[in-house]
């Protein structure tokens, strides 16, 4: 810039040793600017995807249902729909992730594990979802032209799943008495009332739409979850449900979560908090090159391997709001009720990072979600303990789910089985005493006898002979002289004389 400001006559006077100098400070400034800044070396090596299931048939059919004829007995079953919204997703996971060469090739149980809850529509998402993640893949299972699947030369890719009653995958589904407790109060409490109150108008026009004599806030999300899976299915709202009226009844539902999960730290710790940790024992595994097997109390596998690189939760909407609520990101981070397919993906990096990704529609790029705890940063993975994600302390769940007055998952009071149990105790301590006594005057009366026994035996060798039609015995003697009391041997000696 100094040379072009320049007149003619102040270049011509410029020296050849200030014109050198500066080329060689602009070469040097061309060699550095060549320089490659370094790079954080780092690679995906885990991914843990948690998704709720395909479309399904509503669980209970609202009033005046105008499609309640196309349900027959299978509510709450996965659609066809559903099965190709499912196998679009795990093509969808397949291409997203094809250049981190995380995703196996091929089915491989030393790298990857699928889970699902027990029900028959996250089992059978989990499966399509499979068969779009494998379906260019062989050997395998692939699909046949009306869509079912059909299997190859391979093995069929298993499915783990748990009982119902200790699944965390379902937070609201395991037993817990002390969440029961506190859901109830937010549920029914003053905010339910309160949002009750807010729509008392819309709910009214509800009542008199379906025919009801009074519609609740319940009412209201079971309609709106019915009318997700109407629009799903390609079906159309009836006529007494406008599309804002369809719009409202989400806000609703997400209103439901927001009171159900977010309101209350604790149940953030009992709802979102165990699967979350989970997930982080998976992870800290995987990066520090373990094999060991790791307890696994929600699987009939109970010893699976979390040294692995592709693992598949099948959930269901409240799975996906709670792990979200346990991050403290807020079920309204997600924008609506997770939706049929929406899925959150946990990436774990070789540098200990991890990144959140949420994705409602396989028409569009996940997006990062940013837990509060780990700033505009990711994730720490040693940072993230019950100090920074309060839901993660739960520990001891059969503990921390008792209520005060409940000894366990029975909620039977714990003073009446500590009463019981001392009833047992002291019953089988009288039991032992009384027999011993027994025992013993026994032994020592067959002792005092051995000396000059009532009973003769001159006719025989025999133990006895037969007096009036009666046996009568002779006391057995030992070598010593004295009577054997072992209960084997009495045994075998009464088995011989009879």
């Amino acid at each position: 810039r100094r040379i072009m400001s320049m007149t003619a006559t102040e270049r011509q006077s410029f020296s050849l040793s200030q014109q050198s100098v500066l080329l060689s400070t602009l070469l040097l400034l061309l060699l550095v600017a060549e320089i490659p800044c370094p790079v954080r070396a780092t690679s995906l090596v885990q991914l843990q995807l948690v998704f709720r299931h395909g479309i399904r048939n509503p669980i209970r059919m609202p009033p005046n249902d105008p499609y309640a004829g196309r349900y027959n007995a299978t509510l709450g079953q996965l659609t066809p729909a559903g099965a190709k919204q499912m196998r679009d997703l795990g093509h969808f996971v397949r291409t997203y992730y094809a250049e981190q060469r995380v995703l196996p090739e091929r089915y491989d149980p030393n790298v990857m594990w699928a889970y699902s809850t027990d029900t028959d529509r996250t089992l059978a998402s989990c499966q399509a979802f499979l068969l779009g993640l494998f379906r260019n893949q062989s050997p395998g299972t692939n699909l046949s032209r009306n869509g079912s699947s059909v299997a190859s030369a391979g093995t069929p890719i298993p499915i783990h799943s748990g009982p119902k009653k200790s699944d965390v995958l379902k937070p609201t589904g395991y037993t817990c008495p002390v969440r029961d407790q506190l859901i109830k109060a937010t549920t029914t409490g003053a905010a339910y009332r309160a949002e009750e109150n807010r729509a008392r108008d819309f709910l009214k026009r509800l009542a008199s739409a379906t025919g009801k004599q009074s519609f609740s806030l319940s009412d209201a999300w079971t309609l709106g979850s019915a009318a997700e899976m109407w629009l799903g299915m390609g079906l159309r709202l009836p006529d007494w449900l406008s599309f804002s009226d369809y719009q409202r009844l989400q806000l609703m539902r997400l209103r439901k979560y927001e009171m159900k999960f977010d309101d209350n730290p604790l149940v953030r710790k009992f709802c979102g908090g165990p699967l979350l940790d989970r997930m982080l024992t998976s992870a800290r595994a995987k990066l520090s090159g373990q094999t060991s097997k790791v307890s696994q109390k929600n699987s009939k596998n109970q010893n699976q391997n979390h040294g692995l690189s592709l693992i598949i939760y099948s959930a269901h909407d409240s799975t996906v709001a709670s792990l979200a609520s346990a991050l403290d990101l807020g079920v309204a981070k997600l924008g609506f009720v997770p939706p049929p397919s929406a899925l959150l993906a946990m990436e774990v990096y070789s540098d200990a990072t991890v990144r959140f990704a949420y994705n409602n529609s396989t028409k569009y790029r996940p997006v990062l979600l940013k837990p509060p705890a780990c700033g505009q940063s990711d994730c720490q993975l040693e940072k993230m303990l019950p100090a920074q994600f309060p839901s993660l302390g739960a520990v001891n769940l059969a503990y921390e789910c008792r209520s005060e007055d409940s000894a366990g998952p029975t909620g039977v009071k714990a003073p009446v089985v500590l009463l019981l149990l001392l009833i047992v105790c002291v019953c089988l301590m009288c039991t032992v005493l009384l027999f011993g006594k027994r025992f013993r005057r026994r032994c020592f009366s067959i002792r005092g006898r051995s000396g000059s026994a009532a009973i003769s035996n001159r006719s025989g060798t025999g133990a006895g002979r037969r007096q009036g039609g009666e046996y009568a015995y002779k006391p057995l003697i030992n070598s010593a002289g004295e009577a054997d009391c072992d209960d084997e041997d009495a045994e075998m000696n009464e088995n011989a004389r009879l």
